[in-house]
This record gives structure tokens, C-alpha cells and sequence, in this order.
């Protein structure tokens, strides 16, 4: 049972080293405390062999499965298991009254082990690290600032087929700890490499990196890798801005990816090659565990979920932007993560075809301009050429160097189903920018009434994060003589000051029933 007491954040948070590369899941820095420790706690410690899996069954599976590209792409072959802090592992105690507990991993032939927890809640000062034997990967630490109210929670991969699991318990909070694991996850395919593309089949799509349109970088970063179903499959979704421009962070797949409990799902930011050409891996990718599923358009094969936490402000994300008026675009493009690979970018110079698939109506594209998608492409975005979001990619054949037809879901479609989450307070619109949320730069009065504007000073135009459940109805500028500089009618846009002379205003919020106020200062 999960404790009554608790107190949860969201945010899993946690750095995997290596000695090549950086990749953060989000989380605290630190070594595990047994490395710092006279004695080797891992001599003598009994570890535990999972089943073997057949790597070669698996693949030819996995041929036939994905031939449509219309679910996501397993990479990992999950394995059901009851591990515990009493049932399984070694504890050890220290001199002090804390103790150290330790769970080793063994699968044969595992290019990569991840971890999935079905009750986690670590008590304030212990810690949890995830590591390699030869120590050099390591996730870690986990605190308590990792708990979640599900206490479930996937850990990225690491690299090998052993994989060592230390919890640290200080005296202080003895027996309060609590960890359960539920799955091992043993990949068959490679996850981290330090050169791609490492999975075949994606030489004829763009690196992300290589683009030289600032829209398109811009949607890029929006684009998000999935790691579905405990840790064990790949698909792609994207991070949506709404009409409120509060910075929740919404996200929209393919219902083809709902396999599994999103609360245990890994989504990863960053994951793009550092090269335009050779592909070299980024040495910073970002992730974070869990998401709550908010609404499924089953007909029109849309789902949107809200992540656990926002992206950091330091990772510079893109919330992108969305067209629901069912126009049909001139140009489109889709970024995706093809094979869990590295991002990738796919254009096609026309006009798509409306069109029906799978019983459900489609945007259409046979044989792409540039590029093509493959397994693991499942739910990637699709873009028109103002750089908005108008569907998802439901499945289709398309091959590099063969060509064939990509099918995605209309986004206008489903419309009725997301609005009262991408389009709060019902605006007047069909379409909206995406935006950047740099939310370190939110003046540092965060209002009672959880409003704040951003960026503070500001240069061109200012924002406005509005978490209060109200509509803003209009936006007055007074200058510090108490006259009122401008009015604007709110819609959700950025507020342009650039007329402004340099200097300090006064910015009066009015929402429904309330007005609030705060300062501004202009600079040139």
C-alpha cells in the first residue's frame, strides 16, 4: 500500500553518465554511496539471472508486426517480476545506522536493461541510484522529490547486460522506503549509441539539425520520443501549446500508441544528432517519466495527455503551434523519431490527399518529396507549411528508395473532443502559434491568484502564464503617472511593446472577476 503521508512531485529528474556521452532523465547529480566506501558491497552478492530471451523469434515477429507502422516498434522484450526491498537484494548496514541495500541484474545477450516501478516512494534523504558494474552509467539519485502519487515510474536504459540497483536509507527514515519492481525491460535492439543512424532504414530522412528554415527548427523541438508499455516500445508524439498560453504541457499521439499505462511511460526531449551529416548523437537529451491520458478520439485515431511535470526551462522546448480549420496546407512535413532513431524531418512539396484509411479520414502523402517513416515513426506530427500542427501519423508504407503512401489523422476532426483543453476559455480561433516557454524567466512575483508575465524586462512583447481558471478578458499599460498607455483585447498572443518607449509600466490583468497587477520594465 502506498503511504497516506506522502507528499508528491512529479518531476523524475535523473542523469545517466557515461564516459562518451551526457543523457539526462531528468534528476539529481551524485555518486552512490557505496562507491565512497572501504569495503566492495557487490563481492559475493547473489545476482539475479532473467529468463533468456530469443532475440532472433523477436525480430521476425516484429517484421510482420510493423509492416504498417501503425503501432509502436518494440525494441525491448519486458519480463513480469516481484522484486522488493525484503524479498530480494542484500542489505548492509553502516557504522553510522544507515544501511544500503543492493539488487544485481543479470540478462543474457541484453543490449540495454530499464527498470519499471509499480511502488516507489523513496522518505526525505534516501536515495536511489540505477548503475552499470563498471560504473560507467549511472542513474541517480533519485529522492523523494521522484515520488509520484501512482508510485509508478520507468527508468531510461542502460547499456550492457548487468545492472546493479542501490538504495541508501539513513537511520533517521529506517523502514519508511518503499520499492517494488514490476518489470525488467531487456532490449534486443540497440537504444544507445554514439554514432546513428545505428538502425538501418532511415538514410534517406533529415537530420533535424540540418534545417535551415527557423519554423521548422522551431516545430522540431517539440518533437518527442516515446519509450510505451513498461519501458519495452518506440513511437513519437509532440508537445502542443494551448489557446491559454499557460504552458501545460499537452501532448498529441496516435491512439495506436496507447499501449501500456502512460503513467509508466519515458518521454524523451533532445534525442537529435549533433551533426547534419555524418549522424553523431547529441550529447544532451532530456526525459522525463509519467503522463495522465485526458482524451482518446477513437474515430479519428487522436489521443492527448498531459506530461507529469513541464520540461525544464534550460532544455528549450517548443510548444508548437496547431491549425483545427481544416484547410487543406500546400506543403507538409512531419518530424519523427523513426525507429527510436535520432529525430528525423520528412517533406512533401504538395498538397496532401484527403482520403480514407482504416475507416477513419485521412491526410494522405504518397511518396514523400524528401524522406520517408518507418516503425517507431507511429503518432509523429503532421505540418503544414506554416509550421502548425493539423494531424498525426496513423500508419501507411512508404520506404526509402521505394516510395509508397503515409496516412495521418485529421486534427480538425477531433476537434470537438480536445478544445476544452487546447482552447480553455473558447476563443475565436482555429489556429495558433506555438511558442517557447522559458519559464526562469517568469517574473519572480508568481501571483496568489497563479498569474505571472514573462519575459520581465522585455524588449518586444511580454507574455502571460495564466494557471487561474479564469479567462483574461483584457490587458491595460499604465505608465508610472497612473495614464493608461494602451488597452488589448487578450487572445492567448504574445503582446507587442515594441512601441513603448524604454522604461517602467504598470500591466493590469483583468480576468472575469478580478484584476491584478503587477510591473513591467521595457528596455530597448
Amino acid at each position: 500500500m502506498l503511504r497516506e503521508k506522502r507528499t508528491y512531485l512529479s518531476l523524475l529528474v535523473v542523469f545517466i553518465l557515461s564516459i562518451n556521452s551526457l543523457c539526462a532523465q531528468v534528476s539529481r547529480s551524485g555518486e552512490p554511496v557505496s562507491w565512497n566506501l572501504p569495503e566492495d558491497l557487490t563481492e559475493n552478492l547473489n545476482i539475479f539471472s532473467l529468463e533468456t530471451v530469443d532475440s532472433n523469434v523477436l525480430l521476425a515477429e516484429d517484421l510482420v508486426e510493423t509492416e504498417d507502422k501503425d503501432i509502436p516498434l518494440r525494441f525491448a522484450q519486458k519480463q513480469a517480476v516481484n522484486f522488493d526491498l525484503y524479498n530480494s537484494g542484500r542489505w548492509s548496514n553502516l557504522s553510522n545506522g544507515d544501511r544500503i541495500w543492493l539488487l544485481g541484474i543479470h540478462s543474457d545477450g541484453a543490449k540495454s536493461l530499464s527498470v519499471t516501478f509499480e511502488d516507489f516512494y523513496l522518505p526525505k534523504g534516501a536515495a536511489l541510484y540505477l548503475y552499470t558494474p563498471d560504473r560507467s552509467e549511472i542513474i541517480g539519485a533519485l529522492t523523494n522529490d521522484n515520488n509520484k502519487s501512482s508510485g509508478v515510474l520507468t527508468t531510461a536504459a542502460l547499456s550492457g547486460e548487468d545492472l546493479l540497483i542501490e538504495y541508501y536509507e539513513p537511520y533517521a527514515v529506517r523502514q519508511e522506503g518503499e520499492i517494488t519492481i514490476r518489470t525488467i525491460s531487456h532490449s534486443y535492439r540497440a537504444v544507445n549509441a554514439q554514432a546513428t543512424d545505428f538502425l538501418n532504414s532511415t538514410e534517406c530522412m533529415l537530420n533535424t539539425i540540418c534545417l535551415q528554415e527557423e519554423g521548422q527548427r522551431e516545430v522540431s523541438s517539440s518533437t518527442v520520443l516515446l519509450t510505451v508499455d513498461d519501458g519495452s516500445r518506440w513511437c513519437t508524439g509532440t508537445l502542443v501549446n494551448n489557446a491559454n498560453f499557460d504552458g501545460k504541457p499537452y501532448l498529441i499521439t496516435s491512439t495506436h500508441n496507447l499501449v501500456g499505462d502512460p503513467d509508466s511511460w519515458l518521454f524523451t526531449f533532445k534525442h537529435s544528432s549533433a551533426n547534419c551529416s555524418p549522424s553523431v548523437q547529441s550529447r544532451a537529451s532530456y526525459s522525463l517519466s509519467g503522463a495522465t491520458l485526458l482524451e482518446v478520439s477513437d474515430e479519428n485515431g487522436l489521443a492527448l495527455l498531459e506530461l507529469s511535470t513541464r520540461p525544464l526551462p534550460n532544455w528549450d522546448v517548443f510548444y508548437a503551434g496547431w491549425d483545427v480549420s481544416g484547410a487543406t496546407p500546400q506543403q507538409v512535413y512531419t518530424v519523427h523519431h523513426p525507429k527510436g532513431n535520432i529525430k528525423k524531418f520528412t517533406s512533401h512539396d504538395s498538397a496532401p490527399t484527403q482520403d480514407m484509411w482504416a475507416a477513419m479520414d485521412v491526410w494522405s502523402v504518397e511518396n514523400w518529396s524528401s524522406g520517408s517513416t518507418t516503425a517507431g515513426s507511429t503518432g509523429a506530427g503532421f505540418f503544414n507549411q506554416n509550421n502548425r500542427l493539423i494531424g498525426t501519423l496513423l500508419g501507411g508504407d512508404s520506404e526509402c528508395g521505394v516510395g509508397g503512401t503515409d496516412h495521418f489523422s485529421l486534427m480538425s476532426e477531433a476537434w470537438t473532443s480536445f478544445e476544452k483543453y487546447l482552447n480553455p476559455f473558447n476563443e475565436n480561433i482555429s489556429i495558433l502559434d506555438g511558442t517557447y516557454f522559458q519559464f526562469g524567466e517568469v517574473n519572480t512575483k508568481v501571483f496568489e491568484d497563479n498569474i505571472a508575465i514573462f519575459p520581465n524586462p522585455a524588449v518586444n512583447s511580454f507574455n502571460i502564464v495564466n494557471g487561474n481558471g479564469e479567462a483574461i478578458e483584457q490587458i491595460n499599460v499604465f505608465d508610472l503617472a497612473g495614464r493608461i498607455v494602451f488597452t488589448h483585447t487578450y487572445n492567448g498572443q504574445p503582446i507587442n511593446i515594441e512601441m513603448l518607449p524604454v522604461g517602467n509600466y504598470i500591466i493590469q490583468i483583468q480576468l472575469e472577476t478580478q484584476s491584478i497587477q503587477t510591473n513591467l520594465v521595457k528596455l530597448n
